[in-house]
């Protein structure tokens, strides 16, 4: 059975499939935000549960539309994607340039009209055919769909830029430069040329389904033109800005425009007035609708994230790549520890002796260009969209006050070296240089040559030298503002520039890709070397050791080093390189980009060391070039593997490649007791696994799994059933029972048993009830030997349509304050429940409560509740709340003390935890939530079991659970920090990916600690913070936030001595509690 179990693990959690064999060469991961390149480009699949995206690196996308989750990536030969269309049966996605129609589930490619100089394409609504206008000849092309050849050409007497059919199929429209005509498709005749009017551009257009109307979008209007009638029937205005584009929306008549200032706007088809407006950040070229009329999915401004709202309320529903940011700034402070890395929304600052964050401050800003550390570390300066520098408290985490001027768009600053002076330049071509003591400007210089870009003080502060936008350089008395000399020999922007060592010579880079110097006393300039590349974005300049590194618009990067003039070249990003620095106590140097990266580089010999990835404020991900990583959570739960095109999620290889241990040592983190401790924590968790290090290069054999209806699963539905057919193969074991889960919990907590005789092969039909709202499903099939597939995934959201009554809410509460044994006894443990149940009936009026306290808290009593846990349904809330003494067996088991427990025989009376979980399996409910306050209630490393917590109290006057009873084996009292630390570092670095029940269970207190209780809480600690969670977040608080509320809030109370720890997560299902 143990080997059958490992085996399953192997097979499931490390390699990839092909055919029968599953292997772990050649994968590549998937990050969060995963664009390189800008998205400008799109369609959805006729099913709407799919996006498929285009980029300027030549990608195309696939992403499911209900999760927000990345599918599949298809590379196209050029390096721009301008337009995808999805097959009217959605199997195919045809991509431009070059025009390749691909398979959506193989990835298979075909190339059409390959010589032809294609421009536009559509297909016919019966998917009989492609329509393509060819630039080489001048001619529409109609592809057969049967053979994908060309089967006529029509002779044009210009190539249209953009054509569209009819929802019928009988019209094709075209837009012929300064007309726009339309065709019969039988006869190919033009039965319409709609004129010019004055229009700008007119290159979208759309039939109007069920009309003899085609909208026509122009810069300044949308024009509704009836082609019968020959004659505009309503303009529609364009407010402030430009259109930039429109979709019409389905079932209903009217449609939704966007414009350069940033308005989405709501028109009616029969009126020339806007009904609704909706204000965003940034304007948007990307603008689609799903086929029910649900959703809205546009780009942002940059193209880096695609965003999905509700159509009627615009909330956002999902963010495709918008956890990530791109880093527009990078810092080091003057020590050479921390790291400043600027986002839109963060200024993160990072320790890079350690490798972690320190603290994140948030800029409450859309965008901010420029971050500077204070010479003495400080504090950091960043410049505002206004007009306003903001000085922030790096120990406090957030802004202490503001340098405000008259300046528009600070984008660059630099602190003189004694910390007294601050310049700042804006894009208004202004300058000021700010006294720091006196928060006051005393140079301001208006109306400059162009706006200043990159700025250096002289190691003296008396100078300060400016490179302007409009290739210039400034020579400044820092202190009057007075200007002492200029240079103007250079070629575009200057990025970089700083004073050399004596402050003689002024380094800069420049457009043309040459560094050069600036004597500033002879006024002789001349170069330094020259980088093989286009446009540099940034560079550090140290001729005195022949070190020059620059990085450059497309993300490539030049290192030279050392005496060899020899240039190194690599592409670390995808997109522009935004900042270089020197780690040189690290032995690094660090790039940032618009990728929304962070990489770390070898300085020695200029090769990637790691790649960091920021999320939101607190998470981020570490990863190493073999693949290798470390991170948070949350972050680890985001990212996904590809291999052959196809996405998998991080459970299938997390306990292959996310090794703490080896990216912090990669990254010259000294601390070898850290090291240790980190690596004895993977260690650990191999082993709980029973996984062996040499079991990653085995060939494993699995069964396999298809599901065969995909393509006829909607993304939405009124039903609350759902049926899904499958084919299951093993060509050498026998098939024996598949796994369904949904959101990750196992529908009614069991296999489901293969149908029929024992075969290699079988098609089976299962039929799952949905829950309300987003549902994950996956499905996996076991062989007889254990062995499990890889799961498939799809997602579904149900949406009934008449209401439906609110789910029930089940507490159940067992409390033990007066034990049988009267030696026992406690003071708040029935209390809690009493609260909690109180708490939970204020929240719901008609909850299902079943509280057994003091005597009535007896095995049979607390086993007989699954029986009405049995009757939830899929919707319900399950809490179940336990509190009371936890001890631990001889053998390390945890168990809950019932009233009559010998607390020397537990196992006879006591309540083991597996049972406690037990009554929240096999039961309908998929909301599960089991909480534990109780002495030894997290989960404990018997192999090195942890010393017990009857350290000293560093709390005056904190009493505990009284837990004589309990017994933990001689060899704790010998346990190191080492072991201690690695086990506990185990559990909040590892994402705990085995499959239980479902139900998240949160424990009070970590295997080794005692829960504790106080008067002046008049409750158990854990339960007084539940209930200041409530008090405090009374509305929409989701098991993931009270997970992290209580660990935190239960830890300072009780000045490190007791913190709770989550024994069982369910990272993908974080369900509101209230």
């Amino acid at each position: 059975m143990q080997k059958a179990l490992i085996t399953r693990l192997i097979a499931l959690t490390f390699f990839f499939y092909t055919g029968d064999k599953l292997h772990s060469q050649n994968t590549e991961l998937v990050l969060p935000g995963d664009f390189k390149g800008s998205i400008f480009a799109g369609d959805i699949s006729p099913n709407g549960k799919w996006l498929a995206t285009g980029t300027s690196v030549g990608e195309v996308k696939l992403w499911d539309l209900i999760s927000g989750k990345q599918l599949k990536t298809f590379k196209n030969d050029s390096d721009m994607t301008v337009k995808v269309l999805f097959s009217p049966d959605g199997k195919q996605v045809l991509s431009h340039w070059p025009l390749i129609l691909w398979d959506r589930t193989t990835g298979l490619r075909q190339y059409l009209a390959k010589d032809e100089d294609p421009f536009d394409f559509c297909f016919s609504p019966n998917n009989k055919f492609i329509y393509i206008s060819a630039a080489k000849n001048k001619e529409l092309l109609i592809i057969d769909r049967v053979t994908n050849s060309i089967t006529k050409r029509v002779p044009l007497f210009d190539n249209p830029y953009c054509i569209r059919v009819s929802a019928d199929g009988n019209l094709l429209a075209g837009d012929m430069g300064s007309e726009v005509w339309i065709w019969n498709t039988t006869t190919w005749e033009v039965i319409e040329k709609i004129p010019d009017e004055g229009a700008v551009t007119k290159n979208k257009f759309n039939f109007i389904p069920g009309t003899n109307q085609l909208l026509i979008q122009t810069d300044k209007k949308i024009i509704n033109w009836d082609y019968k009638k020959h004659v505009a029937q309503i303009n529609y205005p364009a407010q402030n800005g430009y259109f930039t584009n429109f979709a019409l929306i389905p079932g209903t008549k009217q449609f939704v425009t966007s414009s350069s200032d940033s308005l989405f706007i709501y028109w009616e088809l029969s009126k020339n007035k806007p009904i609704r407006k909706e204000k965003t950040n940034f304007y948007t070229d990307l603008l689609l609708i799903d086929p029910e009329g649900k959703k809205i999915v546009y780009n942002d401004y940059f193209g880096r994230e695609v965003i999905v709202a509700n159509i009627d309320n615009f909330r956002k529903l999902a963010t495709l790549g918008g956890s990530t940011q791109p880093i527009s700034s990078l810092d080091i402070s003057s020590d050479g520890n921390k790291l400043a890395i600027l986002n839109k929304k963060y200024i993160r600052i990072w320790d890079l002796n350690q490798q972690k964050n320190i603290v994140s401050i948030p800029t409450h800003l859309n965008y901010v260009y420029s971050v500077r550390f204070s010479p003495d570390g400080k504090y950091v300066a960043y410049g505002t969209p206004r007009n306003d520098i903001i000085i922030a408290d790096i120990a406090r985490g957030d802004e202490i006050y503001r340098l405000t001027g008259d300046q528009r768009i600070i984008n660059s600053l630099a602190f003189s070296p004694d910390n007294k002076l601050l310049a700042s330049g804006g894009e208004d071509s202004s300058l000021y240089i700010w006294d720091l003591e006196a928060r006051k400007p005393i140079v301001i210089q208006k109306k400059l040559h162009s706006p200043p870009h990159s700025m250096s003080f002289s190691s003296d502060g008396m100078l300060l030298a400016v490179a302007h936008w409009i290739p210039f350089i400034s020579l400044y008395d820092a202190h009057s503002g007075t200007s002492i000399k200029q240079f103007n020999g250079t070629i575009g922007p200057i990025e970089t520039i700083h004073f050399s060592k004596g402050d003689r010579r002024l380094y800069f880079d420049m457009k043309d890709s040459v560094i050069r110097y600036w004597d500033i006393v002879t006024d002789k300039w001349g170069s330094l070397t020259k980088m093989d590349m286009h446009g540099i974005r940034s560079s550090i300049i140290e001729p005195e050791r022949n070190l020059f590194i620059s990085g450059d618009e497309n993300g490539n990067l030049i290192f030279q080093n050392g005496s060899s003039d020899l240039q190194i070249k690599s592409k670390p990003h995808a997109n522009n390189i935004t900042s270089l620095v020197l780690a040189e106590k690290q032995g690094l140097f660090i790039s940032s980009s618009t990728d929304n990266t962070v990489k770390f580089h070898n300085l020695k010999t200029g090769e990637l060391v790691a790649t960091l990835l920021l999320v939101d404020s607190i998470d981020q991900f570490l990863v190493l070039p073999d693949n290798n990583y470390s991170g948070t959570k949350r972050a680890i739960s985001m990212v996904n593997f590809r291999k052959d095109n196809v996405v998998y999620p991080f459970e299938q290889f997390d306990l292959q490649y996310n090794r703490p241990h080896e990216v912090y040592k990669a990254l010259g983190v000294k601390d070898t007791a850290l090291l240790t401790v980190y690596k004895r924590a993977w260690e650990k968790r191999m082993k709980r696994a029973g996984i062996k290090e040499e079991d990653f290069t085995s060939n494993i054999h699995v069964p396999q799994i298809r599901l065969l209806n995909e393509d006829n699963i909607p993304a939405n539905t009124n039903s609350n059933k759902l049926t899904l057919q499958l084919n299951s193969t093993d060509d050498t074991y026998f098939l024996d029972h598949y796994k369904v889960l949904v959101n990750d919990v196992p529908i009614a907590g069991r296999d489901l048993r293969i149908s029929g005789q024992k075969s290699h092969e079988n098609t089976d039909s299962i039929s799952i009830e949905l829950s309300n709202g987003l549902n994950k499903i996956q499905v996996s099939v076991n062989n007889e030997k254990g062995t499990e597939s890889p799961y498939v995934t799809t997602y579904i959201e149900y949406r009934p349509n008449a209401p439906t009554p609110a789910p029930a809410t089940y507490f159940i509460g067992i409390g033990v304050s007066n034990y049988k044994d009267d030696s026992r006894t406690l003071r708040y443990a029935d209390k809690d429940i009493r609260d909690l149940a109180a708490l939970f009936k204020s929240r719901y009026p008609d909850l299902k409560i079943d509280t057994l306290l003091n005597k009535k808290a007896t095995k049979e009593n607390i086993l007989q509740l699954k029986e009405k846990l049995s009757k939830t349904k899929v919707d319900d809330r399950v809490i179940i709340s336990v509190s009371g003494h936890g001890i631990l067996s001889d053998s390390l088991d945890f168990y809950y003390a019932t009233y009559d427990m010998d607390f020397e025989k537990p196992s006879q009376r006591g309540i083991l935890f597996q049972e406690l979980e037990a009554l929240l399996s096999d039961i309908p409910s998929r909301k599960k939530l089991l909480l534990i306050d109780a002495c030894n209630s997290g989960e404990i490393d018997k192999e090195d079991p942890l010393a017990s917590s009857k350290a000293s109290n560093p709390c005056k006057d904190l009493k505990t659970y009284n837990s004589k009873g309990g017994k933990m084996s001689k060899s704790s009292e010998t346990t190191t920090s080492t072991s201690q630390n690695s086990f506990v570092l185990m559990q909040e670095l590892f994402a705990d990916t085995r499959k239980s029940n479902g139900a998240i269970v949160i424990s009070a207190a970590a295997g080794s600690e005692y829960a504790l209780e106080d008067s002046k809480w008049k409750n158990g600690v854990f339960t007084y913070s539940f209930k200041k969670a409530f008090q405090e977040n009374p509305k929409n608080y989701s098991v993931g936030q009270l997970k992290e509320y209580l660990i935190q809030s239960v830890y300072l109370l009780t000045c490190g001595r007791q913190k709770p720890t989550v024994r069982v997560e369910n990272l993908e299902f974080n369900w509101n509690i209230w």
